[in-house]
Parts: structure tokens; C-alpha cells; sequence
């Protein structure tokens, strides 16, 4: 067989290799199933509502369009939305184009006053509301939320203890270790009114206990330290991909969550973070 056919046929399968591997990792089409394009609300879900907390200089940039936008378009939720803000304007967008319930909270000066809000947001929502799903605005959702509601569904049926649940943080990662990161993920939290309430009110505590510079350190003590919180359990990791975790990203397709590290701050990071979120995510941040 000639020399420059084996080379051509060689080149071949690298280009066919470089193809699966950028369809399968890099594109939705083998992270998402027929399901995706079901909807799904509270009455088919564990929880009876979303809710985001964005604040201050955030809310005048897109990150929060990204965030209920992707949801509502690939989570495929047509459920209640609630959105805690400091916005006195009713922030028409996300009223009117995405459908959420706008709830204007007084303005915190500091980041860990802003996070408070996830231990007492329970004050904030309508009493029907019994258990809710946190996102954080940084978290963009990437498949229907299907798999994981059913997940979760069988999570808490599992164990009725099971109050307050979150994903691990440096569990999290490919390597299921990471450089200074918590034990905890507080970016996405599934509460339950009532159940979860001692355990929050005592997170909160912790927060403005002046021992911490962000809310998941004290995540971590509260966890170890407090009766109250016996009711925290970890979710499942295959739910949620860090963007700055490269190995995960590189290797595996896009998760239902997405943590964009810095996605209020995109173009103050490097090029190749810029360039990994928008071609793994489809973003335009």
C-alpha cells in the first residue's frame, strides 16, 4: 500500500477522532435526551419553586438573563421563579420575558449580607412555597432538569431526614479534590421550609460571626458543629460542572448546572476561560 495513502488514512482518523470527541464533549447533542424537551414544574418535581438572589451592580448586567434563560430554555422548567433583588424597578425583563416573580429586598452593603439572603429567603417567599431550589446567578443549566428531579425525588424518599441539600465542592471536581476549595457547594441548594430553618438560621449565624470571608466556610463549620444541621446531605456530583475545573470540562459533555466562576467579571479573565465558557455553554457573556 503506498506510503502517502497509509499517511492520508492516518490524517483521516485523527480528523474523525477530533470530530466524535468535539460532538460527544463539546456540543449538547449526547447530554441531552428526548426528555429535554418535555417542561417540567412543581407538580412534577420534589420542589415547588426557583429562586436567585442578585444585587447591586449585578442586576445591570446580562448574568441573570443567562442564568433564568438557560432554566427555562434547556432545563426545560416552566415552574415558579422567584427572584430576591434589590431592584425597586420590578426589573421588567425578568418579569415579562421570563416569567419570574420579582421580590424587592433591602440592599446589603457587603458580599456575605447579599449571601445572608439564602438563609432567610423563606421570609421573603409566599407561604406555599415549601421547598425551593437556590441557584446562584453564576449557574447556568445546561440539560433538562428532568434526571435530576427525579434523582432528588428518590434522594428524599430515600431518607426523610433529609432537609438541606447541596453539592460538594472539592468533592465536586474530576479529581474530587481542588486547591482551596470547601466541602461545600453553595451554589445550588435544595430547602425545605420549616426542616431546613435552624440549620439556615444557624448558617446565617456563622456568616456574620466576622469569622469568614464567604458563606461556604461557614457551610463547612455548621455542618460539623451544629445538632441542627443533621439534615444536610451532598448531591449527586454528576448534576454539576465547575467551569474552571479544565480536566472535567475537556473530558466530559456539560452537566445540568454549570458554575461560571466569574461570570459577572468574564472579561477581566483569561482569554482561554473566555473561550472555554462560550464554546461549551454557547454564551455571550
Amino acid at each position: 500500500m503506498p506510503r502517502g495513502l497509509l499517511t492520508g488514512a492516518g490524517w483521516l482518523a485523527i480528523l474523525l477522532v477530533f470530530f466524535f470527541y468535539y460532538v460527544i464533549v463539546w456540543t449538547p447533542l449526547f447530554s441531552r435526551s428526548g426528555s429535554d424537551k418535555v417542561s417540567i414544574d412543581g407538580d412534577d418535581a420534589p420542589i415547588d419553586a426557583i429562586v436567585f438572589i442578585c444585587m447591586g451592580a449585578w442586576t445591570h448586567t446580562p448574568i441573570l438573563e443567562h442564568g433564568v434563560g438557560s432554566l427555562r430554555a434547556n432545563g426545560r422548567w416552566a415552574g415558579e421563579v422567584y427572584i430576591l433583588t434589590d431592584r425597586d424597578d420590578g426589573w421588567p425583563v425578568m418579569r415579562d420575558e421570563y416569567k419570574a416573580t420579582v421580590v424587592t429586598v433591602p440592599a446589603k452593603e457587603s458580599k456575605l449580607g447579599i449571601h445572608s439572603y439564602k438563609c432567610t429567603m423563606f421570609d421573603y417567599l409566599p407561604s406555599h412555597v415549601h421547598r425551593v431550589m437556590y441557584m446562584d446567578a453564576d449557574i447556568i443549566v445546561s440539560t433538562s432538569l428532568t434526571s435530576f428531579m427525579t434523582w432528588l425525588g428518590h434522594a428524599l424518599e430515600a431518607d426523610r431526614g433529609r432537609n438541606l441539600g447541596l453539592f460538594g465542592d472539592s468533592s465536586g471536581h474530576f479529581w474530587g479534590t481542588c486547591i482551596d476549595c470547601d466541602r461545600w457547594h453553595g451554589g445550588v441548594m435544595v430547602a425545605t421550609r420549616g426542616a431546613s430553618d435552624p440549620c439556615l438560621q444557624a448558617w446565617c449565624k456563622e456568616i456574620f460571626s466576622g469569622k469568614y470571608t464567604a458563606d461556604q466556610a461557614a457551610l463547612d463549620y455548621i455542618s460539623e458543629n451544629e445538632p441542627v444541621c443533621s439534615g444536610m446531605f451532598m448531591m449527586n456530583p454528576q448534576y454539576l460542572m465547575f467551569m474552571k475545573d479544565y480536566t472535567a470540562v475537556f473530558l466530559k459533555p456539560a452537566k445540568t448546572f454549570s458554575h461560571v466562576t466569574a461570570a459577572g467579571r468574564l472579561e477581566d479573565q483569561s482569554w482561554f476561560y473566555r473561550c472555554v465558557v462560550r464554546l461549551k455553554l454557547g454564551l455571550r457573556m
